[in-house]
């Protein structure tokens, strides 16, 4: 059980990421799309980190599905596969914003 949240939340990274791939917000807003204080300065940093942060999030997506499923599948208690899921979690919270940050300086 302590793995399906990480893989439920790879499948809803992913499938965020394909939304804002197929339809980027086209415009800054402040309902869709990576917003920041560094993304909203300009309609080029709006468009870049559109572009590179949806592809870094399928890309975090995925790996979170597969390590998720196959958390499932390991004889590992729920505590620790829990504690796996949410400190990827985290930490791929962490990369999508300092990698798209570092894209757009």
């Amino acid at each position: 059980m302590g793995a399906l949240p990480l893989f439920l939340v790879g499948l809803a990274f992913s499938i965020a990421a394909f939304i804002t791939m197929k339809f980027p917000p086209k415009k800054i807003n402040s309902i869709y799309g990576y917003r920041t204080a560094r993304s909203m300065k300009s309609q080029e940093n709006w468009d870049i980190a559109q572009r590179y942060s949806s592809r870094l999030m399928l890309k975090q997506g995925i790996v979170m599905l597969a390590i998720g499923g196959m958390l499932i599948t390991l004889p590992i208690s729920d505590e620790v596969s829990a504690l796996i899921s949410v400190s990827l979690f985290i930490i791929s919270v962490i990369v999508l914003f300092v990698q798209t940050e570092k894209k757009l300086k």
